[in-house]
């Protein structure tokens, strides 16, 4: 086989890589934070809960592509957060 066709096939699979793939671009983060003390009863510590608080955050990521004339991006050169979604029960 030639180096062209060769080149020619690898730049194809790169093109169309992203599309046959899966990719998440939301994600969901749990934070559950207690106070509380810890009682000792015959040698034995024990966690007694005072309050709980649980926070769902979802992030987002935004691919940036590098700014090309004629070429399609075949990936991002880097990730932007859009602003996270929070919310607190």
């Amino acid at each position: 086989m030639s180096a062209a066709s060769d080149a020619g096939k690898e730049e194809f699979l790169r093109r169309t890589a992203n599309l046959l793939t899966t990719q998440s671009l939301a994600f969901t983060v749990y934070i559950v934070g207690q106070t509380g003390e810890i009682l000792t009863k015959s040698g034995t510590d024990t966690f007694v809960p005072a309050s709980t608080t649980t926070t769902e955050t979802v992030i987002q990521l935004e691919p940036v592509y590098p700014a090309t004339s004629d070429e399609t991006p075949v990936a991002p050169t880097e990730w932007k957060t859009l602003k996270p979604r929070t919310l607190s029960y």
